[in-house]
């Protein structure tokens, strides 16, 4: 049996299962020596913002004006949409995709 069998098989106290927060990320660092746990300090909606997941993704209360490619108008060479619609929030979201 290996270090993290052995460790994985201890019984969770009833108590550890209720921490939440830093007195669980406390608890974590105290039990264990693989890794050290940290609070993430990011909100639980940004968290949601961060997955890939569409049931996390808000339409916008207002829509942006709809924008039709003239005619004449010649595809570039680069385009980059955070600097063409710098007031879309979405566009300049990184979204983890890890899980994909």
């Amino acid at each position: 049996m290996t270090v993290s069998d052995n460790f994985k098989a201890r019984p969770i106290p009833a108590f550890a299962q209720q921490l939440t927060g830093q007195d669980l990320v406390d608890y974590i660092n105290i039990v264990q020596p693989f890794f050290e746990a940290d609070l993430n300090e990011m909100s639980e909606e940004e968290q949601k913002a961060r997955l890939m997941s569409k049931r996390f993704i808000y339409a916008p209360e207002e829509r942006a004006e709809e924008l039709v490619l003239a005619e004449d108008e010649k595809i570039p060479e680069s385009f980059d949409a955070r600097t063409k619609w710098p007031q879309c929030k979405s566009i300049k979201m990184v979204r983890d995709q890890s899980n994909c």
